[in-house]
């Protein structure tokens, strides 16, 4: 069964929301760069532990990531981390930006580092958020190559996360921007089609 994450998500609301809709994860973003930057508020985080039982809570950072609680986070993504820098037991993932074949192949060779490759859309000013529609030729080319469960992001949406499980065939997906109503508030209607039309895609199981 595809995994799916809600990203960008900012209030408790839309994080029960998620869960009560069946998404296996959410991320919660760390870049102070972002309109979906919730790292700030103490009281949300807090607040998310209550949700643990119900699936993953992933912190979600840019270049650099700073300690989080592990009572509240199961994993951190970065598009960066320095080696031998301590992961306070925490899963990294790692997000990749695929523009070529080449970047597959690094993509591929860093993959056993982590418990799981991102892909997203590349974006020369950001990081992520975008929802500008990664290249999925190369993100099935990595799917392929690499030994770590891939999930795919960008530019995702209700309409056509079905055709792109069945062209990259994912571990995952990930999803923000193509369900929200304004940046980092969720819409209920797009979140509730976004994941019916995941869970009514079958593809084989990796």
């Amino acid at each position: 069964m595809t995994r799916i994450k809600i990203c960008g998500i900012t209030n408790m609301p839309d994080a029960e929301l998620a869960f009560d809709l069946g998404a296996d994860a959410i991320g919660v973003v760390f870049d102070p760069a972002s309109t979906r930057y919730a790292g700030a508020d103490s009281t949300f985080l807090q607040d998310l532990k209550s949700l643990r039982p119900f699936g993953r809570i992933v912190a979600v950072f840019g270049r650099q990531w700073r300690q989080i609680d592990p009572e509240v986070f199961d994993a951190v993504q970065a598009v960066e981390f320095i080696a031998g820098e301590p992961n306070h037991g925490l899963e990294t993932i790692l997000a990749v930006r695929l523009r070529t074949a080449a970047d597959v192949q690094i993509a591929a060779r860093r993959a056993n580092e982590h418990a799981a490759l991102v892909v997203d859309a590349y974006d020369k000013q950001k990081m992520g958020g975008t929802g500008k529609t990664a290249d999925w030729q190369l993100a099935h080319d990595l799917v392929r190559q690499s030994q770590a469960k891939v999930v795919l992001a960008g530019g995702l949406t209700p309409q056509n996360v079905a055709q792109a499980i069945s062209q990259v065939e994912p571990h995952g997906v990930d999803v923000s921007t193509g369900v929200e109503a304004s940046p980092g508030k969720k819409d209920p209607e797009k979140l509730t089609d976004f994941i019916q039309a995941v869970r009514r895609k079958k593809v084989r199981e990796r």
